[in-house]
């Protein structure tokens, strides 16, 4: 196998493709592959990870590509993991590192529809008429373009999804088989013991991530608003910094909602998760939910939006938690108070599910298929 880079750029404030590379860089170290650095191209301010190896930062202060040539060079790399957020961005820098002579693997974040569409209601139509600039100019600007960088992708070097759900839309997107070998799906890894029971853990109910619209944030207050006044021993934790948040405080305060604690942006998200019984994601789209694994890992009863990518390859509905409707406000409250219940029988029974969910995320399965991956001729 030979010698390998992984290259990221991480803009959320919880590090959360920081938080994935550095644990596919762990699972590379822990099974003898030839790793020899990570380039992290990345805003000020975001979180950061202990990498078992060397890191080279590359910043705004630097030429990019002269510095990538450096890096290639100076760690004699020849193969080059992508790990790609933003489709645009990423597409010059693999062209790139193609002609530096490496082979190239993307390896796709998000959910494939997140570049080709835009994840609007009709309320945001009228509240800001300039989504509706916005969704013409995906239309006719963005959505060709990222459909053709797909293509040349997939042609010149095929793409990895990081879950089946998100592989299969991108087959679909593209008018390909499901069984095509140009594009493949492994999942990101996650090196933990599993934590506590969840009949040791606090009344918690737990959030982890970007406060952005798409992850629709206001629909969490909503529901608990409605939780909170039969459940007053339980607890909203909401992790994470971003657009919303001024708006989810004047949300509170105003309807003057009890047990919401706005943490803010923390590097210590497992520690959370392992003292809470219930983990939400009300997302519009997902790569593969990086925080819902986690809590998986940490047995708690999940809670998640049918939207676009990965979270049907975490969260199986009436197995592990629950799939809901996120316009079914009042669905998503009784299923919720099914698992606030004071006896809490069904959130136990599916916290211990996830044993059987975790199986298919077993790390030695993912080290087999990233070998096969980077040992593969041609």
């Amino acid at each position: 196998m030979q010698n390998i880079a992984i290259l990221l750029y991480d803009y959320s404030l919880l590090g959360g493709v920081q938080r994935v590379t550095c644990n596919l860089a762990q699972l590379m170290y822990n099974n003898d592959f030839p790793i020899k650095v990570v380039i992290s191209i990345r805003d000020s301010g975001v979180v950061n990870y202990e990498y078992p190896i060397p890191v080279e930062i590359i910043g705004s202060g630097y030429n990019m590509y002269e510095s990538l040539g450096n890096v290639v060079a100076k760690y004699a790399v020849q193969q080059v993991v992508v790990q790609v957020e933003d489709l645009k961005f990423v597409y010059p820098i693999i062209n790139h590192l193609n002609i530096e002579g490496c082979r190239v693997y993307p390896v796709l974040h998000s959910s494939p529809y997140n570049w080709i569409k835009k994840y609007y209601s009709p309320r945001e139509y009228l509240r800001s008429p300039r989504h509706i600039y916005h969704w013409l100019k995906m239309k006719v600007y963005w959505k060709k373009l990222h459909l053709r960088i797909f293509r040349e992708l997939v042609n010149k070097h095929g793409i990895i999804c990081v879950s089946d759900q998100a592989r299969k839309e991108l087959c679909d997107i593209l008018g390909m088989s499901h069984n095509t070998d140009r594009v493949k799906f492994v999942y990101n890894p996650v090196q933990m013991n599993p934590g506590r029971d969840v009949k040791d853990k606090i009344n918690s109910v737990v959030y982890a991530g970007r406060l952005d619209p798409d992850k629709r944030p206001i629909l969490m207050l909503k529901v608990w608003k409605q939780l909170e006044e039969n459940y007053p021993e339980w607890e909203f934790i909401v992790l994470g910094g971003g657009s919303r948040v001024s708006l989810m405080k004047k949300y509170i305060e105003k309807r003057k909602l009890q047990n919401v604690r706005m943490v803010g942006t923390v590097n210590n998200v497992l520690d959370y998760l392992n003292k809470s019984k219930i983990s939400i994601l009300f997302s519009k789209y997902e790569g593969l939910p990086t925080v819902m694994l986690e809590a998986c890992y940490q047995n708690n009863a999940l809670v998640a939006t049918l939207n676009d990518g990965g979270t049907r390859d975490v969260v199986v509905d009436g197995v592990n938690g629950y799939l809901v409707d996120a316009k079914k406000v009042d669905e998503i409250v009784r299923k919720m108070s099914v698992l606030m219940n004071d006896n809490g029988k069904i959130a136990l029974e599916m916290a211990r599910n996830n044993a059987e969910i975790r199986k298919k995320f077993d790390t030695k399965e993912i080290a087999s298929a990233w070998r096969e991956i980077l040992t593969k001729e041609g």
